[in-house]
């Protein structure tokens, strides 16, 4: 089987395509700005059709987006052009070589859900409130609008984090200053926002078990969350970071890093997902985030090490 991937040198591209050579499935990578991957600009529609027509993929999972969230809240015009524009692209370009496709929207496409309706369900009422959220919305119902006349299974992600997450994301934040703190490149003290909201945090290599699941066995024009399916603090995250430190730190609240109308609580529902390809998540938090801080202990040594080469 050949799968081609937008965005497959990401965060989550990069574990995707672990995963796709663990199994034997060839991966046509595209990526922009990438010398790993076709550097293609999905805005680009002629490059991308071009792309699926040289490659003819039997399947494909769409990641490429603007997905950090203050950079789409930042510029909606660019959050819409990419995750909604380069959405239809990717999506005529599947329609072109008959493709099944996965197309990746986002847990924040429900918007603020009162704690009574939680764990969120699929079936909640998507009310995004940010621009990011608005443009997966947006990018979804494109989709919706080809039920039918193609094959799409859509797949509404809650927070995942791991080993090379990028340092603006919280749980690699807080692992790379704990890390600089361990190296004595930083005093022993972490900055953070508010730690009371809630969120859902999964293993991003459970996420992507679960897009090459729903790709072999979930039905078209469905739409499953992948999550945790529970709430944890962003405390108890500090926590079990700081637990695995080799140096005691002290914990500073930044007015600059709380975000003004932030949710205090979301969390999903996976039962509809394992009820249908027997998903659920494997890998502890614990775990996640020690692999997490090992990782960026790493790198902090091998810069050194380099600089001292």
């Amino acid at each position: 089987m050949r799968m081609l991937v937008t965005g497959a040198t990401g965060f989550v591209g990069r574990h995707l395509a672990r995963l796709l050579e663990s199994r034997g499935i060839e991966m046509i990578a595209v990526s922009q700005g990438s010398t790993d991957a076709l550097n293609i600009d999905i805005r680009d529609r002629d490059a991308v059709i071009a792309a699926f027509r040289d490659s003819q993929p039997d399947t494909v999972v769409h990641l490429a987006a603007v997905a950090y969230v203050p950079d789409a809240n930042a510029d909606p015009g660019l959050a819409d052009a990419v995750n909604r524009g380069g959405t239809i692209n990717v999506l005529d370009g599947a329609r072109e070589v008959g493709a099944r496709m996965l197309f990746v929207s986002s847990g924040a496409a429900y918007g603020p859900v009162p704690r009574e309706q939680q764990p969120i369900l699929e079936t909640q009422p998507l009310g995004a409130s940010d621009s990011y959220g608005k443009s997966k919305v947006a990018a979804e119902q494109e989709c919706i609008d080809r039920a039918g006349v193609q094959d799409i299974v859509r797949v509404r992600p809650f927070n995942h984090t791991g080993p090379g997450q990028a340092s603006q994301y919280v749980c690699s934040d807080f692992a790379l200053q704990l890390a600089k703190a361990e190296a004595g490149l930083r005093e022993p003290r972490i900055e953070v926002g508010d730690l009371r909201a809630e969120r859902d945090f999964s293993d991003v290599r459970d996420v992507v078990r679960a897009y090459v699941d729903l790709l072999d066995a979930g039905e078209a024009g469905e739409v499953y969350n992948v999550c945790s399916g529970k709430p944890t603090p962003i405390q108890d995250v500090l926590g079990l970071l700081v637990e695995q430190a080799t140096v005691p730190v002290e914990v500073a609240v930044q007015q600059e890093r709380l975000r003004p109308g932030e949710v205090s609580r979301a969390y999903g529902s996976y039962e509809k997902i394992q009820s249908a390809v027997g998903w659920e998540p494997r890998i502890a938090l614990r775990d996640t985030l020690g692999e997490l801080l090992a990782g960026w202990r790493g790198e902090l040594s091998r810069d050194r090490a380099g600089a001292h080469g």
